[in-house]
């Protein structure tokens, strides 16, 4: 084969081109990339290439820019011959009309692959083409080579101005292929990431094909925001997303994600898809790896093939990322064949393991029908443009991920701990409560025994035993339920129960505490309430936990439970637990939720308790779907307010509808 490419500037200097290098258009591949999208441009060139050679395949895209012999340029015409001898074209034009890019894939796989396809070179539109096309080519040939990109608008991103051609088809949507065949044709494709991760790994939370919603259950803005600073965050996609893509593992290999767009709701949407639950690291280009990676990748090709000519397929982020380094980055390929092609919006690239829709990567193709391939490998010396501002991100980038693999070992040891403690917590919690469940049931009984014998003597030491038991029994059973939140171990029984009666009923449990301190309750219960689906148990202990805490801290005081639904659609219920006691200061609200914290010391010393009851309470709310807030003023009293959905969902193993289930486990 031949390679032989140059510039369009008119149809006189094409002719004098084609004329003088003698080209014949039986197989002969004319690619076109064009960098300036005016229609009557494209339409004029195409004309004239067709009325030239005929016979040729013409296949063409817009760009982001144009790549030949080793050089980059903007807003030119390159036209690339390839004249073949020992390989055959064939090519396809599909627009797009609405059907997934799987099955695209397919109808191109099964039109254009024969025994003897080796390649497939494809152009498709930027918004409408996905994925999926490879995976439907594949589903046909899992061993045809797939290379190319999607057409650019020389970074405008209005899809309006993308185009892509065959021949004189001429469209804004779709994807057009040629596929080359030949039993002698050698190919090699291959590709050259070079960004690094940075910081830590964090995990797509919520996404929808390439429209990332959340990451680490923050919006995807927020996290550019977060790690990179806002000024950064603001200029998206333009800045931060070249420069910063997210890395993703995919089949082995390494993948950027560059952001394309940003959404009002703080989404982002990427350049390919990022599924829920994917492992994601920022990432920053660097130098070295990029030097480092065009070595072995020139080292790998000379070793696989002599190539007569090389295509070279480069994201247009990638170009914008690297500025005064690309020339010398597209120049290490230029001594080894003619090379030619385009920044693209997404590259098309297969290898061994992997068949992707790639970004910020530069991929090649390498052809050849003949020659031997050199036993003895040179690779030159490859320098990029290096500054004191390169030397400092590398510097940054070695320090950040240091001590980003630092805290993430503290971190698991640190969990490690805390789960350790946990197990050790619930196993002696479950030692403790046998031998102190035998004392509570024999002082009952012997107290039982010595009220019938009138024995006066004992019965007031016997009441102590069994009231003592008791308290440590509530404390035993916090501990047990803290650890169980603790190591996730902590299940929900749902079941369906009338709201008001079960409201009453908890404030009958703790009627006597409050009474105790001479304090007065008042039910504020709303006439609508009706049925609630939910864990009746745990929302017993919550309000249980709350009252009982209102009546501790309140003397000769009034505590109010309130209870509401919250708007018209009634799908969330308000409890509400206010009290006249001793109130809080702003730095003790501070703490209030966290485990073995009262408010100070001498709460502890006048109320007892082990500071457990609200963590537990908050966490059971935030099982259940809802959560807990709290006001307070020293000296004044406190109000807090629980809101729990009506009818809950049991999203997860953790969540068991109790209407199902027979048996309850203690």
């Amino acid at each position: 084969m031949k390679m032989l490419n140059t510039y369009y500037q008119d149809q006189e200097n094409l002719n004098k081109f084609i004329e003088k290098n003698e080209l014949d258009d039986n197989n002969l591949l004319v690619q076109v990339f064009a960098g300036n999208y005016n229609q009557e441009h494209i339409t004029q060139l195409v004309t004239e290439l067709k009325s030239l050679l005929p016979e040729a395949v013409v296949l063409g895209t817009t760009t982001g820019g144009e790549i030949i012999d080793g050089e980059n340029k903007e807003e030119t015409t390159v036209l690339s011959f390839a004249s073949f001898k020992k390989t055959s074209l064939d090519s396809i034009f599909l627009p797009y009309n609405g059907e997934s890019s799987f099955e695209l894939g397919k109808k191109i796989g099964s039109e254009l692959i024969s025994e003897s396809t080796q390649a497939i070179i494809l152009f498709s539109d930027w918004v409408n083409i996905k994925e999926d096309l490879l995976k439907g080519i594949k589903a046909v040939d899992s061993g045809v080579i797939i290379a190319g990109g999607k057409a650019g608008d020389n970074c405008e991103f209005e899809f309006k101005n993308n185009r892509i051609f065959l021949n004189q088809k001429i469209s804004r949507t779709g994807v057009v292929g040629v596929a080359l065949n030949s039993q002698e044709l050698k190919v090699y494709s291959d590709y050259n990431l070079g960004w690094q991760k940075i910081g830590k790994q964090m995990e797509v939370t919520n996404s929808q094909g390439s429209r990332v919603y959340t990451i680490d259950n923050q919006p995807a803005y927020d996290i550019y925001a977060k790690y990179l600073g806002q000024d950064v965050a603001r200029g998206l996609p333009q800045t931060a997303g070249p420069a910063f893509p997210l890395l993703v593992e995919k089949d082995g290999i390494l993948v950027a994600r560059g952001a394309v767009a940003k959404h009002d709701d703080g989404s982002l949407t990427f350049g390919g898809y990022l599924p829920q639950g994917s492992k994601v690291y920022l990432s920053y280009a660097h130098i070295d790896s990029i030097i480092d990676n065009n070595r072995e990748l020139l080292s790998r090709l000379k070793k696989e093939i002599a190539p007569e000519g090389i295509y070279i397929y480069s994201c247009a982020s990638r170009k914008a990322a690297l500025q005064q380094n690309l020339d010398r980055e597209l120049k290490f390929l230029k001594d080894v064949a003619p090379t030619a092609g385009f920044f693209t919006y997404s590259e098309f690239y297969t290898g061994e393991q992997t068949s992707s829709l790639l970004n910020t990567t530069l991929t090649i193709l390498a052809l050849s029908e003949g020659g031997a391939v050199e036993t003895e490998i040179e690779v030159p010396d490859s320098e990029l443009e290096d500054d004191w501002d390169t030397n400092t991100i590398k510097t940054l980038t070695t320090l950040a991920n240091t001590v980003t693999s630092e805290l993430e070992a503290a971190k698991e040891e640190a969990e490690a701990a805390t789960q350790a403690k946990s197990e050790f917590l619930a196993n002696m919690s479950h030692e403790l409560r046998t031998p102190m469940n035998a004392i509570i049931g024999y002082s009952e009984m012997l107290l039982e025994d010595a009220q019938e014998m009138e024995l006066d003597l004992f019965i007031d030491d016997l009441g102590k035993i069994q009231a003592a038991g008791k308290h440590l029994l509530s404390l035993i059973n916090d501990i047990l339920d803290l650890s169980k939140i603790e190591a996730g171990k902590m299940d929900l029984y749902f079941e369906t129960f009338d709201l008001e009666e079960e409201i009453r009923g908890a404030a009958d449990t703790v009627a006597h505490l409050i009474e105790k301190n001479n304090n007065q309750l008042q039910l504020e219960i709303a006439s609508n309430l009706g049925k609630m689906y939910s864990d009746l148990t745990k929302l017993k202990q919550v309000l249980i936990n709350l009252l009982s805490n209102a009546a501790k801290f309140t003397e000769e005081g009034t505590i109010t439970l309130r209870t509401q639904l919250l708007d018209a659609s009634e799908e969330f219920v308000c409890l509400q637990v206010e009290d006249t006691g001793i109130g809080m200061s702003e730095e003790q609200l501070a703490e209030l939720f966290e485990a073995f914290t009262q408010a100070d010391a001498s709460t502890t010393r006048n109320y007892g308790g082990t500071g457990l009851g609200l963590t537990i309470s908050k966490s059971f709310c935030e099982m259940m779907g809802g959560g807990i807030d709290v006001e307070s003023e020293l000296g004044k009293g406190s109000t807090f307010t629980v809101k729990l959905p009506v009818n809950a969902k049991a999203d997860n193993e953790a969540l068991t509808d109790k209407s199902q289930e027979k048996e309850r486990n203690f």
